[in-house]
């Protein structure tokens, strides 16, 4: 069951749920203004050096610890519906990755939506990785981690890796990651009520803002649709209280069905990437992600 400071969050998160109407287009330039202002008050973990670079005009953000436990790379996608997201709001749950796994941790803040439409955000999320395993992590193992949107990119991202045939990451875990957006899955309408973050249309929005009039059954967009033959390990964090809960279950038949690794973990009461908010789950949350990290790096 939720704690109830989890329950606290989903009752007033509840209250700022939007409903996406076409119609009345979002203000997702203010969305981003606001979500920066309030991760910027964040307090970040005193142990956390950051620097900040630009690959190929990409701003990324390296998150190191005062100590490592290897030299494993974490390499963070953020969340936010291919629209927001930015590596000001990302900071936060990028720095307590870097602090709970005792990694260095590698932040992109890729191109957002409505302006930039895919293939704009895999491409840019691919050249941040090939830098990364070209140079940083030539010597180390890496471990793509992404959050919402970020876990789709994530997931899109390793289909793409493999059918460059490049270096794998050693392991992928995604969290809450949207995989298909038919609109055909149950749970987009047996959650709806219950979904504190995600509302109806959210697959309309997707198609009208990221995806365009590119194939919704590309695998690089809807990630289900690909081969999970030699797929990385991967880890699926999810909660029992969102649209997107079928996503992660068909992913997981998916995955075993391709005789993959898989471990998915279907978090009872909890929310819409429920590890970004400060509930006493997420600690049980860090020490399973690191003991997963370990067994695969």
């Amino acid at each position: 069951m939720a704690s109830l400071r989890m329950k606290f969050f989903i009752k007033m998160l509840m209250k700022t749920k939007e409903i996406y109407d076409p119609n009345f287009p979002k203000d997702y330039r203010g969305q981003r203004d606001k979500n920066d202002a309030r991760a910027a008050k964040l307090k970040i973990k005193k142990d956390i050096s950051i620097e900040q670079y630009k690959v190929n005009e990409i701003p990324i953000e390296i998150l190191s610890p005062q100590k490592t436990l290897n030299d494993n790379i974490i390499y963070y996608i953020h969340g936010g519906g291919f629209n927001n997201g930015s590596l000001i709001s990302a900071r936060p749950f990028a720095a307590e990755l870097a602090h709970n796994l005792n990694t260095k941790v590698i932040s992109i803040q890729y191109k957002l939506a409505p302006e930039y439409k895919y293939p704009t955000q895999l491409e840019e999320c691919m050249t941040i990785y090939k830098w990364i395993k070209d140079g940083i992590a030539k010597n180390s193992k890496i471990i793509i981690l992404g959050d919402s949107a970020g876990g789709n990119l994530a997931l899109a991202l390793t289909h793409y890796i493999i059918d460059e045939k490049m270096r794998k990451p050693e392991a992928i875990c995604v969290i809450s990651p949207p995989t298909d957006f038919s609109g055909n899955l149950a749970s987009r309408k047996e959650k709806e009520k219950v979904d504190c973050i995600i509302s109806r249309n959210f697959d309309l929005e997707i198609r009208n803002t990221y995806i365009g009039t590119a194939d919704l059954n590309n695998p690089y967009i809807s990630p289900i649709n690909g081969s999970f033959v030699d797929f990385p390990p991967l880890r699926i964090d999810v909660g029992t209280e969102e649209m997107l809960l079928d996503d992660s279950l068909l992913l997981e038949k998916k995955v075993k069905s391709a005789g993959g690794y898989v471990e998915t973990h279907v978090w009872d009461g909890l929310c819409h990437v429920f590890p970004l908010f400060p509930i006493p789950e997420k600690k049980k949350y860090y020490s399973e992600l690191k003991a997963f990290i370990r067994r695969f790096s």
